[in-house]
This record gives C-alpha cells, sequence and structure tokens, in this order.
C-alpha cells in the first residue's frame, strides 16, 4: 500500500516533527513503523492554528504501554490544533495521543491554559486513543494550573465515529500528573459514536494533589453505552462545581456519571414516562448534592401538564465509594421553553435513586406574541387606508369645477404605535388615485385603486434578551364609492374596497435552525357608510363639516407553518365609528 508525507520538519534529537497536510494513512504493521526508523503519524490533514512551529510526533514508552504522541512543538498554551481529515493509526502496541498543548519540563513549572482540540473527523486505532485539551507531564514540582482548555468533538453536523479496536478511549478537558489545580475545562461532544472496550469522558483531573472546579462535560446527540463521565478526578484534592450538560437525543446506558454539582438539560425531546438518560451508578462529589435544570425541550415536543418523565434512572448511588442513602437532590421548579413558542413549568423531584420532572403548566412563550403583533401591525396598516377614501370623496365635494368626469389622488404618510402587550411601530405611506362623475342632482359615483407600502417593528424579551422583529406590509386594491350632496348641505356617502395584503416578517423569531419569519398573503375588504352636514360660515367658501362616520374593515383568516410549527390566524374585523366637525 502506498505512503505519503507531504511535509517533514527538521529532525530534533530523538524527536522527529511533522505538519502533515495531505491524504495518506497509518496501516497495521505487527508493531513495525512503515519506512525508515524515524517516527511517522499519517494523517488526511491535521492542522496547526496560533503556533508558531509544528507539530511534535513522538514515540517512547515501553511494552505492553507504547505510546505515540502528537502536540504542538512550540509554546504549551494558546494552542489550536484542528484534525481536516480522517485519522487511522492502526499500529499495533501503540497507544495514540493527540493533544493541544503539552507541558513536560522536570527543571521548571508552567500553566497549561487556553488550547483547543477540535475533532471533526473520524479517529481509529489499533489500542487506546487519549485526547486531552492541555496537559502538564512533568515540571519542577510547584503547583501549576491547568486551566480553559477545551476537547471539541464532532462539532459539526456530520456525523463522526472514534474507535479503538482493542482498548479504551479517554477524552480529557485537562489533566496533570503532578501538582496542580483544574479549572474552566471543557469537554464538547456532539453526533459522535464511539466504540471501545470502555469510553471515559473527564472535564479535568489531577493524578497528583489539587483542587478540580468549574470544569464541564457537554453531550449532544450521541450515545452513552459504556461510558464513563466525570465532572473532575483528583488523587487528594477538592473536586466541586462541575457540570454536566445534557442536551438533544442522549439515548443508551452509561456506566458511570460521577462528580458532578449541575446537571443541566436542554433541547430534550419530549416523550412521556420516557427516560432520558440511565446510568449504572451515580457517584456524587464533594458537595453531596446535585442541582438539576432544565433549560429547553426540542421542537414538536408538546408535553402536557401532570405528564412525568425521568430525568436520570440510576441504578445505585455513592460517595466516596460508600452506598449513599437519602436526598441528594432538592426539589426545584424551572421554567423553559418548549420548541419555539411553548413554554412549560416542571417540578424537578427526586423519587427513591432517579430524578424526574412532572409538567405543572404549558403555555406560550413571548415569540407567541411577536407572531400576533405583526398580524396586528399589518392589518392596523390596512384599515389606515380607508381614511384616504373619505379625503377623496370630501375633495371632490369641494370641487366646484363644471367638469363633468374629475380625477383624484392622493398620498399621505404616517407613524403610529400600538401597545399590544409590548408595543409596535407602524411607518409608512398609503395612496389612492380615482375617476369619479357627478350629475346635476349633486350624485358623485366613481372608482379607485388603493396602494400602500409600509414596515413595522416590534420589541419583545426572550430568554433574557432583548429582541426586535422587522416586518414589511405593502397592500393593492380597489373599489367603488358614491356620494350625495343636498342643497340643504346634509350629504350621504358609501364605498366599498377589497384587494391583498402582504404580510411579511424578517428574521424575528429564534428557531431552531437560525432566526426564522413567515411571508403570508391575505384577502381583505371593507366598507363605509357616512351622513354629515356643511354649513356655510361668514367668509366665502369657509365652512363647517359636521359627520358621523361607520368603517368596517375584514381580513381573512391564514394558515401557515414556522420552524415546523403550525399557526392559524382567525380572520379579524375592525369596527370604527367616527363623530366630529371639519372647518374647511
Amino acid at each position: 500500500m502506498s505512503k505519503k508525507i507531504l511535509k517533514r520538519s527538521l529532525a530534533l534529537g530523538a524527536l522527529m516533527a511533522f505538519v502533515i497536510t495531505g491524504s495518506a494513512w497509518a496501516e497495521e504493521y505487527n508493531g513495525k513503523l512503515p519506512e525508515t526508523t524515524g517516527t511517522h503519524i499519517f494523517t488526511n490533514h491535521l492542522e496547526l492554528m496560533n503556533a508558531s512551529s509544528g507539530l511534535y510526533s513522538t514515540e517512547g514508552g515501553s511494552n505492553p504501554n507504547k505510546y505515540h504522541n502528537i502536540y504542538p512543538s512550540a509554546g504549551y498554551s494558546n494552542n489550536s490544533v484542528i484534525t481536516q481529515g480522517n485519522i487511522f493509526y492502526k499500529v499495533i502496541n501503540r497507544h495514540f495521543f493527540l493533544q493541544s498543548g503539552r507541558f513536560a519540563d522536570s527543571t521548571s513549572s508552567g500553566d497549561v491554559t487556553n488550547n483547543r482540540l477540535y475533532i471533526k473527523h473520524n479517529v481509529g486505532a489499533y489500542k487506546a486513543i487519549e485526547m486531552y485539551g492541555g496537559s502538564i507531564h512533568a515540571s519542577n514540582g510547584q503547583v501549576c494550573n491547568v486551566k480553559g482548555n477545551y476537547v471539541y468533538i464532532g462539532i459539526d453536523e456530520s456525523r463522526i465515529s472514534i474507535e479503538s479496536e482493542t482498548s479504551n478511549i479517554m477524552i480529557v478537558g485537562g489533566i496533570s500528573n503532578l501538582k496542580a489545580n483544574a479549572s474552566d475545562n471543557h469537554v464538547k461532544i456532539c453526533n459522535a459514536n464511539f466504540t471501545a472496550n470502555g469510553i471515559t469522558i473527564i472535564g479535568a483531573m489531577i493524578r497528583n494533589v489539587g483542587d478540580v472546579k468549574d470544569n464541564s462535560v457537554d453531550i449532544n446527540n450521541i450515545s452513552v453505552n459504556n461510558i464513563y463521565m466525570y465532572g473532575g478526578l483528583s488523587n487528594d484534592g477538592i473536586v466541586i462545581d462541575n457540570n454536566l450538560n445534557i442536551s438533544g437525543n442522549v439515548d443508551g446506558g452509561a456506566k458511570l456519571i460521577s462528580n458532578f454539582s449541575v446537571i443541566n438539560y436542554d433541547d430534550l425531546k419530549w416523550e412521556a414516562k420516557d427516560i432520558v438518560i440511565k446510568t449504572e451508578k451515580l457517584e456524587l462529589d464533594d458537595s453531596k448534592q446535585i442541582t438539576v435544570n432544565v433549560n429547553g425541550l426540542a421542537n414538536g415536543s408538546t408535553p402536557k401538564k401532570g405528564e412525568v418523565v425521568t430525568l436520570l434512572d440510576t441504578g445505585e448511588v455513592k460517595y466516596d465509594n460508600q452506598s449513599f442513602e437519602g436526598q441528594y437532590l432538592e426539589e426545584s421548579t424551572s421554567t423553559f421553553n418548549s420548541g419555539t413558542f411553548l413554554k412549560a413549568e416542571g417540578k424537578i423531584y427526586q423519587e427513591n435513586e432517579d430524578i424526574k420532572l412532572k409538567i405543572t403548566r404549558v403555555g406560550t412563550n413571548d415569540q407567541a406574541l411577536v407572531i400576533g403583533e405583526s398580524r396586528a401591525a399589518a392589518t392596523a396598516f390596512t384599515n389606515q387606508g380607508s381614511e384616504l377614501i373619505e379625503i377623496g370623496l370630501d375633495s371632490l365635494a369641494r370641487d366646484k369645477s363644471e367638469k363633468e368626469t374629475k380625477v383624484f389622488a392622493s398620498i399621505f404618510g404616517n407613524a403610529s404605535e400600538y401597545a399590544t402587550g409590548s408595543h409596535i411601530k407602524v411607518n409608512g405611506w398609503s395612496g389612492i388615485v380615482g375617476v369619479a362623475k357627478t350629475n346635476d342632482d349633486g350624485l358623485t359615483k366613481g372608482a379607485f385603486f388603493e396602494n400602500g407600502e409600509g414596515n413595522y417593528r416590534t420589541f419583545n424579551n426572550f430568554k433574557g434578551d432583548f429582541m426586535r422583529g422587522d416586518g414589511e406590509a405593502n397592500y393593492n386594491g380597489g373599489g367603488f364609492f358614491v356620494r350625495k350632496d343636498n342643497s340643504n348641505g346634509v350629504y350621504t356617502e358609501a364605498s366599498l374596497r377589497a384587494g391583498n395584503l402582504q404580510n411579511e416578517l424578517h428574521k424575528a423569531i429564534v428557531g431552531s435552525e437560525g432566526l426564522a419569519g413567515y411571508d403570508i398573503d391575505t384577502f381583505y375588504y371593507g366598507a363605509h357608510l357616512g351622513v354629515g352636514k356643511i354649513i356655510p360660515r361668514g367668509n366665502e367658501g369657509d365652512s363647517i363639516d359636521i359627520y358621523g362616520k361607520f368603517i368596517y374593515t375584514h381580513h381573512d383568516s391564514e394558515d401557515f407553518t414556522i420552524d415546523g410549527d403550525d399557526f392559524h390566524f382567525d380572520s379579524v374585523d375592525s369596527e370604527r365609528l367616527r363623530l366630529g366637525f371639519r372647518i374647511n
């Protein structure tokens, strides 16, 4: 089988460093490395960022623990190592280590901080696989810090596989073999499959003396079968305040969940009487307590009041390798969103050794208000267009020219604000153009075309964030009108109008795949009736117009979908009575 190395760096004593950016692979060689006596690692694409030099590719150890280790060759902090292709290391009797930051100097000390290891493609090995965000393997004995290191596995949407054919897999955010404190280290796993004799995932670990605090393990859309999960581990120190974050579809049964003070659930698919996650054993950290939060359910979830789900099903509970009996969870209440538009409230409680959630209330969240507000804004804008018909009729009545056929037009802009629980602002312009004919008896009849273009803004808070929505409302329609002016100044008038309203809400909804909105067309129609009396004033042509008018507008119902959820707008009927006078 052919092999290819595209770039080889300078040999440094017994170490030989490689930056490999081409397509290649390592196969099973019965314990012997291919080609010459150097140290090799073959990958499709391994990329180093934020470091001035390349990658060390080293081997060492003795049977049965020979290893092959890859890590940045310059600096032990602020590195990012990213796999851009599959890595298959199938050399027999060699463990495979992949790290982003590594300190190993017995004559000095150093903090290993802010390293990132991104596993974006498949990784396979014949023996054990170990992945570290940051590690301390040797120092002068002074207490160091392992802080702010990350391991990301499967961060893209495509699913990847991590496989050890004959041994185990261990993934650690930050680790030290010597005295150190570990904090703010994280392992984030999404859309990944694991195959191994055993899989261990650890937020941070100190194999000597040191405290392990404020680290986390995030799992999203994975199977936890055969997995051991630790918030932190220390041979001699306090382990506390580490988080387990569970989201998406997590199935299977874990071997162990250990040393987590907080368990957060988010984006969970709701199925009543279901078990979200199982574990054979739950181990408590030094606080002997766990806080559980439910932050959200997945789209399509429709919880009902009274339904119960088991958040954590555990076979036994232990602390310090001893059975723990009693309450490790204080009963609490969580309020959370269910999908895009529902909001639910539930009681989180301990039942025997298990943790359960019971739904106590279900309603709509603040985003549903945005949908109603956008409908209100668009219909209000169309309603304003009816005022132009009245203006057109009034201008025809005051036109004293002797032309039998008359053409009229009117346009105006408006800015309005409506209270809707929150508030909406509507800005736009409306126009009308028409033709009318008046006979000798003072009867005016005509037809018109109307058009309006406006925009609106909605304002709300969602999940603690300020939300502003933007939309557009455009209508086009036409109609007929009639007006009778009598010699005594009394007049009556009426009109009919109909048209189409296009209402588009732009990216105002936080959906499952980003910001969402909708675009719908609605048929509308309306009418108005009016009666009034024009009273002449002393000056020539001046008058007072006293009137009463009834205005009606109807918008049809509509069905549409946003982010997979179905919506129905009922029809909207607007009735307005206007009484007043006008000085001409």
